[in-house]
């Protein structure tokens, strides 16, 4: 069996994590796939507080484990989903050099823009401010297999 990195892109709210956890549930992907995802730490160790109120708190700590799980991966030869938003090629270059021996494949999440903007509105305890996520669309590369040749192939989900 080989080991696969499967590299999530796409704007908050795009529905990544969504995604990701749609295909362990149809069993797409193995059920004890490690899951490197910021947010899913975030979430689970800010207790009361809100996931705004949380992140500067717990984002080194958080990096830290992502960083565990990508080394475990690595050492171990493990299949991981790196749920980030993964917005430039450097990002995802470096996702790459961690895990050299692991076949790579990008799904970028891409739903239509008015789509993104309600998924934004639902996540009301995860609200980014507006000039942050303006940043982040400004500095988003797409994805391109020609560009980022260590990808086998990236598949684009536009709904």
């Amino acid at each position: 069996m080989s080991t696969t990195c499967y590299t999530l892109v796409g704007l908050p709210g795009s529905g990544k994590s969504t995604f990701r956890k749609s295909q362990i549930e149809a069993g797409f992907w193995d059920r004890n796939i490690l899951v490197n995802s910021l947010d899913d730490y975030i979430h689970a160790h800010r207790g009361e507080r809100s996931y705004l109120e949380a992140f500067p708190l717990l984002i080194d700590e958080a990096s830290a484990y992502c960083d565990a799980v990508m080394s475990a991966a690595a050492s171990q030869r493990l299949s991981v989903v790196v749920d980030r938003t993964n917005l430039t090629r450097r990002h995802r270059q470096l996702i790459y050099a961690a895990l050299p021996h692991h076949n790579h494949v990008c799904v970028w999440i891409d739903p239509p823009e008015v789509e993104r903007q309600f998924r934004m509105e639902q996540r009301k305890d995860q609200n980014i401010p507006e000039y942050i996520l303006k940043g982040m669309e400004r500095r988003f590369e797409a994805p391109n297999v020609e560009r980022e040749p260590w990808f086998s192939f990236v598949s684009r989900v536009t709904e």
